[in-house]
C-alpha cells in the first residue's frame, strides 16, 4: 500500500509520490490511500478531492481506508 500525500496539492499542483508513478502503481497492483501532513492540521484535507480525481484517471476504482480498525478498499465515489 502507498499513501498518496496531497500536502502540496494546492500550493505546488504536486503529490508525494509524484503523478508520474500514479500508472506504474496501478499497473503493478499497488493500492493507495489518500493522505496529508499531519503537521498542518489546516491542510488535512487539502487536495482530497483533486487527488482522487488524478487517480481515477489514473485508472484506479478504490482507495485504501482503515475502517473499524481493518484496512479496507473503498470505491472513489
Amino acid at each position: 500500500m502507498v499513501e498518496i500525500n496531497t500536502k502540496n496539492m494546492s500550493r505546488k499542483k504536486q503529490t508525494f509520490p509524484h503523478l508520474q508513478f500514479l500508472p506504474l502503481l496501478k499497473e503493478l497492483g499497488i493500492p493507495v490511500l489518500v493522505n496529508s501532513d499531519c503537521h498542518f492540521p489546516g491542510l488535512v484535507n487539502d487536495g482530497r478531492k483533486e487527488a482522487f480525481i488524478l487517480l481515477k484517471e489514473a485508472g484506479f476504482r478504490t482507495t485504501r481506508e482503515l475502517v473499524n480498525g481493518q484496512w479496507e478498499d473503498v470505491p472513489l465515489s
